[in-house]
């Protein structure tokens, strides 16, 4: 007869992402962000998780589409709309659209989760050895 192992109290169920990342999965998409974005942690190549879904907010990271193009910016929503910028940090006005209306600003989706490569994110500022 064999005894149960005592760790068996310990064992943990394995992480999906899937799971963990993935709420809506109709409405969810992955892209990859093309620059590095340093005001919102993200880096170049960085895995990000879209929700379409999601009604963004003040603040929120979004994707957006501005002159035909999907860019990854802050939306701001007080003391007036705009969208940062990650890189720079400037706020450009704008004027927020449905996508059936093709003027202005379409939100595409909010960004929910970014995963990142942390290899590339190794520097060394600490004296010469």
């Amino acid at each position: 007869m064999a005894f149960p192992s005592p760790a068996a109290d310990y064992v943990e169920n394995s992480i999906s992402l899937d799971d963990l990342c993935i709420v809506r999965p109709a409405s969810t998409f992955l892209m990859r962000s093309d620059r590095t974005l340093l005001h919102a942690g993200i880096f170049k190549d960085a895995l990000l998780v879209v929700d379409a879904s999601i009604k963004p907010v003040h603040g929120s990271v979004v994707i957006a589409e501005v002159d035909g193009c999907r860019v990854v910016r802050r939306l701001h929503l007080h003391p007036a709309v705009g969208l940062e910028r990650l890189d720079t940090g400037y706020i450009q006005l704008v004027d927020l659209v449905d996508f059936e209306q093709g003027e202005g600003v379409y939100i595409f989706g909010v960004v929910t989760y970014c995963v990142n490569d942390m290899r590339g994110a190794e520097f060394d500022d600490g004296p010469g050895v």
